[in-house]
């Protein structure tokens, strides 16, 4: 969406006193969000190149919308639904949800989430999804279904053990 069109859905939200903007800015199809500690996440994930939000533009939807008592939550589905592959292919265990067994996915979380904190400082939330998530595929993904038969766990345990590693090592 252009940074005129949210200016416009910012300005109704106001007008009818709604004060959270819940920024859905990434998905499966689309890594449209530019990082310029991770380039290529947009570089290589974005729909269209003309389709990404420079880090300006972010900030400049942030600062409007406070201007006008509305605040970006923005959303930044993990470990699925996110379109990270694009980039980072060496990051997944299925092709759209991320390996919770690496340790560099907790590094790299860390890295792009303090990033984004910065470009949306205003805002008090930062949504990480955890919906969508077929957690069926890691038990598919054979070095993935080996770590968890070592650690005795299903998929919904390997589920709860990455919230638990990004609630010690990410936020």
């Amino acid at each position: 969406l252009p940074v005129n069109f949210l200016r416009r859905v910012i300005d109704t939200m106001a007008l009818h006193r709604y004060n959270v903007l819940h920024w859905h800015i990434i998905d499966s199809n689309s890594f449209p969000c530019e990082s310029k500690r991770f380039p290529d996440l947009s570089t290589k994930g974005a729909w269209h190149p003309r389709a990404v939000y420079s880090t300006e533009e972010m900030r400049s939807v942030v600062a409007y919308a406070r201007s006008r008592g509305v605040i970006v939550m923005p959303e930044f589905d993990i470990p699925g639904h996110g379109s990270w592959g694009a980039a980072y292919p060496h990051l997944m265990g299925c092709p759209d949800v991320l390996n919770p067994t690496l340790p560099e996915v907790y590094t790299f979380l860390a890295d792009f989430l303090e990033e984004m904190v910065d470009v949306f400082s205003t805002s008090e939330y930062i949504f990480l999804g955890g919906d969508e998530v077929d957690t069926s595929c890691w038990s598919r993904n054979p070095q993935i279904a080996k770590w968890m038969r070592e650690r005795d766990m299903t998929g919904p345990d390997l589920f709860d053990y990455f919230w638990q590693n990004v609630t010690a090592h990410v936020l």
